[in-house]
């Protein structure tokens, strides 16, 4: 019915609306250490470390993966992500450092 087509074309409409303006939900938040490498390759100037993390998405909606402990001499241009099974989309990967500062007493 046309009824039904205007539900389905709102619905869509409203999920690719969601996509462009992400609302993030959960975070997940991964240490490096727990990140096991399952590739690493030596040369001359540098290491190629390959790990693998597994994050298990329960629900809908964007979420986020926060990988720490990264060694600050990472070349962060290197830095590469690549998708999982499933229907999950990779939306953005950055990269900042943060600082922890302690009080001085």
């Amino acid at each position: 019915s046309k009824d039904e087509k205007n539900k389905h074309k709102d619905d869509i409409l409203k999920e690719m609306q969601e996509m462009a303006e992400p609302e993030l939900g959960i975070t997940h938040n991964v240490a490096l250490t727990d990140a096991p490498i399952v590739n690493a390759t030596v040369f001359s100037d540098r290491a190629e470390i390959t790990r693998s993390i597994h994050v298990q998405i329960l629900q809908k909606g964007c979420q986020k993966v926060v990988l720490s402990g990264i060694t600050q001499k990472a070349d962060k241009n290197s830095l590469r992500v690549a998708g999982g099974k499933g229907k999950a989309i990779i939306l953005e990967v950055s990269y900042s450092e943060v600082y922890h500062t302690e009080e001085v007493k």
